[in-house]
């Protein structure tokens, strides 16, 4: 069985690849969507596990709670990945980079922003909830040391709980006032 690091790792390369092709004014863009799907993950992330509770309760899906939770964030999570990146969003004005290396470099660096984002945000939540996956074999115990040296620098363990609210408030609101402000 592949350690579950490589298959955040080569996740993580993906948004890579596509953020080199997309260019760092719509990269940017996707940004916004992220940080706010953080932002709501830490604002309403307890009314989303009571709403699939009730769910569960009404349609018997699994008797496993952490297994509806984590289907519950990785659906939110798919499915805001999928408006951004498919759907309209914000596109930073801009000139490129009179050096093609130095604007590969901020498409990369952007892209692999955006990827810590997404895919560390899903990693935490497997993490949080006991790798339900392990149900269906798709994981199995014990998380190498290098695994969890990655899940202590996902986005949710890297930020204090207790400024949560302020950093990707501020983080939304700052990026929201760049793409207005030009």
């Amino acid at each position: 069985m592949v350690p579950i690091e490589t298959y955040m790792l080569t996740l993580w390369l993906i948004f890579a690849i596509v953020g080199i092709a997309r260019r760092f004014p719509l990269e940017l863009g996707a940004t916004i969507g992220f940080v706010a799907m953080l932002f709501f993950f830490h604002l309403a992330g307890g009314l989303l596990q009571t709403v699939a509770t009730k769910v569960n309760s009404i349609l018997a899906f699994s008797t496993d709670l952490n297994l509806v939770y984590l289907v519950t964030y990785t659906s939110v999570i798919i499915a805001i990945v999928t408006m951004v990146y498919a759907g309209e969003t914000f596109v930073y004005a801009g000139t490129w980079p009179p050096s093609p290396l130095s604007g590969r470099a901020i498409d990369l660096v952007i892209a692999l922003f955006n990827g810590w984002l997404v895919v560390g945000t899903w990693w935490y939540y497997m993490d949080l909830f006991n790798y339900p996956q392990s149900l269906f074999g798709q994981y199995q115990a014990p998380l190498s040391n290098m695994a969890l040296r990655l899940v202590a620098l996902t986005p949710f363990a890297v930020i204090p709980a207790e400024h949560r609210t302020w950093i990707l408030g501020m983080a939304l609101l700052g990026l929201l006032f760049l793409k207005v402000r030009r």
